[in-house]
């Protein structure tokens, strides 16, 4: 064998070794990010990308917010069924979150039953929505026999060094045991803040014209919250247009019928229907 076939064959033989190191490497390292049990990120990896998601919502200033979640009366229902079955029961929350989180978002295992989510570029008003539709998720699921509450913390409004974010996040968590469980919570204060879940006020939204906070999508209203209560609309009866980027909508809700008026991108709830229908120039809309 000539010497450049042998050192081509010593070349190829580092390059292998180099390839299988580094898929080891790759291993070790993804071993020692991951929660065993859920899959989702661990709490090493968690507390480092907190860190990093921070520094570049001060550097660029874009929104962040952090979310802990815990699983309400863990303990009981390990005594009841067991600890395979609560294992089996982390598992399965996680698979939900996974589920519900965008690629740049970060799902995390924090300890126990608690759970971190970091929603990088995220305001509060989305990560309401976010959790609470996960809430709800856990809540109907026919195999998670459980449900969650989650507390939110946004920076800057709740805390600018990571620590202080975790911090307000976990006060906001308690808040929402403290009130019931299976709700989502915010702390009070701040320039804009979300209504926060409370036990059920008595009544329903008025006749009376009012602004309110509402969830769209490409133009097609999927909820709306009002004084703590989140009103996911399951169907749009029907649709009467009034003019340019403006439509009269009447909605179905567990909790109701309602009409709601978009103005542009402003959207106001008008009132409760009586009934469910609409009227005029009229196009159907189909379940959603």
């Amino acid at each position: 064998m000539s010497f450049n076939n042998r050192a081509k064959d010593l070349i190829q033989q580092m390059l292998e070794m180099m390839g299988e190191l580094a898929a080891s490497y790759e291993e070790v390292w993804n071993l020692a990010i991951t929660d065993e049990q859920t899959g989702l990120a661990n709490r090493r990896l968690f507390e480092q990308r907190l860190q990093e998601e921070i520094q570049r919502a001060e550097r660029y200033n874009r929104g962040l917010t952090l979310v802990m979640l815990d699983i309400d009366d863990f303990k009981r229902y390990n005594d009841t069924y067991g600890h395979l079955a609560g294992d089996r029961m982390l598992a399965q929350i996680a698979s939900v979150l996974k589920e519900n989180v965008r690629s740049i978002d970060l799902a995390a295992r924090y300890g126990g039953e608690e759970f971190a989510l970091i929603l990088p570029e995220t305001d509060q008003h989305g990560a309401f929505t976010i959790m609470e539709r996960v809430r709800q998720l856990v809540e109907s699921s026919p195999v998670v026999d459980v449900t969650v509450s989650a507390g939110i913390a946004t920076y800057p409004r709740d805390g600018v060094a990571r620590e202080e974010l975790i911090l307000s996040a976990d006060k906001a968590l308690y808040q929402a045991k403290a009130a019931g469980k299976n709700r989502v919570a915010v702390l009070p204060g701040g320039n804009a803040p979300l209504p926060v879940p409370a036990p059920k006020p008595a009544g329903e939204p008025s006749n009376k014209r009012v602004d309110v906070g509402f969830d769209v999508d490409h133009g097609t209203p999927r909820s709306f919250w009002l004084g703590g209560e989140v009103y996911s609309i399951s169907h749009i009866y029907a649709r009467l247009a009034l003019g340019p980027g403006r439509a009269r909508y009447v909605v179905r809700t567990g909790k109701g019928d309602f009409v709601l008026l978009q103005a542009g991108k402003k959207w106001v709830l008008e009132r409760k229907a009586e009934t469910a229908r609409g009227g005029g120039n009229v196009d159907r809309a189909g379940a959603m």
